[in-house]
């Protein structure tokens, strides 16, 4: 009996140690980023056939300018800082089609030197007589050499 338990316990010790290296080892490699959301652009880049989600990546104001314009009209103004434009980087997420959407922004951070977007979509609307270009822009200011991006949960995008 008293070898059984010493088995049990040896067994449980090692079990405690394999989870809190494991726990360690993932959780020092996240670090969450900081970031800026903007809603009220107009997506004005190139035209998709159907109905689909478009990633950008930008880091000059030239770049974005090329496929948003602001679009708000309620006050006070929520526009992006043009200095933010060209010393951090935009990642632009844009539901395209005959569907309607609504997004959030629910984590971004590091993990090694991958960027890790994860945001949420709900549908609201479908089969539209008409095309929406439903766009979330995420300004974060952080070196990375690959980026993922996540919706609802499930890997949508990656890029180099």
């Amino acid at each position: 009996m008293e070898t059984f338990i010493r088995s049990q316990f040896a067994l449980l010790l090692f079990a405690l140690i394999t989870c809190s290296c494991n726990s360690g080892t993932e959780s020092s490699e996240v670090t969450p980023v900081p970031s800026t959301v903007y809603t009220k652009y107009y997506y004005h880049g190139p035209r998709p056939q159907s109905d689909t989600t478009l990633y950008f990546v930008t880091s000059t104001k030239s770049a974005f300018d090329a496929l948003f314009q602001y679009n708000g009209v309620d006050l006070p103004v929520d526009t992006i800082p043009r200095t933010d434009l060209n010393s951090q980087v935009a990642l632009s997420i844009v539901k395209y089609g005959h569907r309607s959407y609504h997004m959030d922004l629910a984590l971004v951070y590091l993990r090694r030197d991958t960027l890790n977007v994860e945001y949420t979509s709900t549908l609201l609307s479908e089969h539209m007589s008409f095309t929406v270009a439903m766009s979330m822009i995420v300004m974060v200011n952080t070196t990375f050499r690959g980026i993922k991006f996540f919706e609802n949960g499930q890997l949508v995008k990656s890029l180099p």
